[in-house]
């Protein structure tokens, strides 16, 4: 008669290894492509997008025009920030009085 299955275990082994490792929920183990710096990565990635979004707010665009921007940034903070970089509004710097005034035609 054929011998019967091995037990079931908590212990999930490695295809490469030949020791049985605790599986990854046990120990709370994550793999990350940013080789350890996904944290500083995403942190700085939020800083520029709150400056992006600040200076979106207080450019002199429309609310409607604001709104898009700050989702856009929002929902695609990378590519939304160097779209922003590029063609988006800037706040508007310096006191009022010293601002060129709006030539209305």
């Amino acid at each position: 008669p054929p011998p019967p299955p091995p037990a079931a275990s908590s212990r999930v082994r490695h295809p490469h290894s030949s020791s049985p490792s605790p599986s990854s929920s046990s120990m709370g183990v994550e793999i990350s492509i940013t080789g350890g710096f996904g944290g500083i990565i995403g942190f700085l990635i939020f800083c520029l997008d709150v400056y992006a979004i600040i200076n979106i707010v207080t450019s002199r665009e429309t609310a409607c025009a604001k709104l898009l921007w700050v989702l856009l940034v929002i929902f695609f903070p990378i590519l939304g920030f160097i779209i922003w970089l590029c063609i988006g509004p800037r706040a508007t710097t310096g006191p009022k009085y010293l601002r060129a005034p709006l030539l209305k035609a």
